[in-house]
C-alpha cells in the first residue's frame, strides 16, 4: 500500500476555514443567546457581520495559491504530453508554405 500526502486545493481550505468561522460563531452566539442560534442564523449574521473582512484578509491569498497550484500542474502536464526526442527534421512542405503543382498532362 503507498502512503500518499494529500494536498486541499486553496479554494477547499478556504471555504472549510469559512465554515469553521460560522461554526466557531454560531457556538459563542448560541452561549450569549442561553439557545442554539442554528446554522442558518449563524451563517447569516456571520456572512453579514464578519464576512467582508474575513474576505479581506483571507480570499485574495487563497486565489493566488490556487492559480500558482494550477499553473504548476498544467506546467507538468505540458511536460508529461510534450515529445522528449528532438525534433525531426523540416518538413518540405509546411502547412501555411503554397504546395506547388505540376501542370497535369492529358
Amino acid at each position: 500500500m503507498t502512503n500518499r500526502v494529500h494536498h486541499e486545493d486553496p479554494l477547499t481550505a478556504m471555504n472549510r476555514l469559512q465554515h469553521e468561522e460560522i461554526e466557531k460563531y454560531k457556538w459563542i452566539e448560541s452561549e450569549k443567546a442561553g439557545i442554539d442560534i442554528g446554522w442558518e442564523r449563524a451563517a447569516t449574521e456571520w456572512l453579514d457581520r464578519h464576512f467582508p473582512a474575513w474576505k479581506k484578509n483571507n480570499w485574495q491569498r487563497a486565489v493566488q495559491e490556487a492559480v500558482a497550484a494550477d499553473i504548476g500542474w498544467n506546467q507538468r502536464r505540458l511536460l508529461d504530453i510534450l515529445p522528449h526526442d528532438p525534433p525531426a527534421a523540416a518538413d518540405p512542405n509546411p502547412d501555411d508554405a503554397p504546395i506547388k503543382l505540376s501542370p497535369s498532362r492529358g
